[in-house]
């Protein structure tokens, strides 16, 4: 990989993406936040989109790296992600809101609500890329 991959602007969604889906694994796995939303459903889809485009953010990554330009898989990759990632922490958001424990577990409310803010920031990266790519779409330059 030499400088200029680097610097592309899409490889650089992805480490912002990256940064933030790492946070929000994080967040999940190791803080107090449990669950991801009041049903199995929403909680499995917190889920998926936590591990899962962390994943899919590192292949992506590697893939930048050496040399790979599929445009339309990217677009539909990061139109997923906005959707999913809005999506889940909107559902964090809306369990952890209303979160009612006793005060010693008041950490859980916090890491909950962090865990789903940073799932919407991710989203709103996911689509200024998703922007970027389809922008750029037939552009065969970059």
């Amino acid at each position: 990989m030499g400088l200029k991959d680097a610097l592309r602007p899409v490889f650089l969604f992805k480490i912002i993406e990256f940064i933030l889906a790492l946070t929000i694994l994080l967040v999940f796995t190791l803080g107090d936040a449990e669950l991801w939303g009041r049903t199995i459903e929403k909680h499995n889809l917190g889920v998926f989109t936590s591990i899962g485009f962390f994943f899919i953010i590192v292949v992506l990554m590697i893939g930048i790296i050496v040399g790979e330009r599929p445009k339309y898989q990217w677009v539909l990759f990061n139109l997923c992600g906005f959707l999913l990632y809005i999506a889940s922490g909107s559902c964090a958001i809306e369990l952890y809101n209303d979160y009612k424990k006793p005060f010693n577990l008041m950490s859980a409310k916090h890491a909950g609500l962090s865990m789903g803010a940073f799932a919407i920031l991710n989203s709103l990266a996911f689509l200024v890329d998703t922007v970027y790519c389809a922008a750029h779409l037939f552009n065969s330059e970059d």
